[in-house]
């Protein structure tokens, strides 16, 4: 399995209002459009990322092609949710490059157990 560096795969911006901060991944999608179904992929990434603890809404915008993410300010450990969140990220990704690896994220997002 190829391994993918988030970098070649997303750019960021931070917007911090009121007791919130937004961490918005952008598909940065340079010579990578036919390599994924981001749609899947970045609901997948996003169902993941809103079960992280501080974390207060996670999406995926298709039309915006865009990840965002809203963080509790008053969460500890803002440095450590954005450091899952990109885990996260990249080993969706990662697993998603394969047919293999896309029907078991599948699989593992509604609990199923393998035999």
């Amino acid at each position: 399995m190829i391994e993918l560096e988030l970098g070649e795969l997303y750019r960021y911006s931070l917007l911090e209002y009121g007791d919130t901060v937004e961490l918005r991944l952008y598909e940065n999608r340079v010579g990578r459009e036919k390599d994924f179904d981001w749609g899947i992929a970045g609901e997948v990434i996003a169902k993941r990322v809103g079960k992280i603890k501080g974390v207060n809404c996670a999406t995926y915008s298709p039309a915006l092609q865009c990840l965002s993410v809203k963080i509790s300010k008053d969460a500890e450990g803002v440095d450590g949710i954005v450091r899952s969140i990109l885990n996260i990220a990249c080993e969706v990704l990662t697993r998603y490059a394969t047919a293999l690896g896309r029907a078991k994220l599948v699989l593992e997002d509604f609990d199923i157990e393998p035999s």
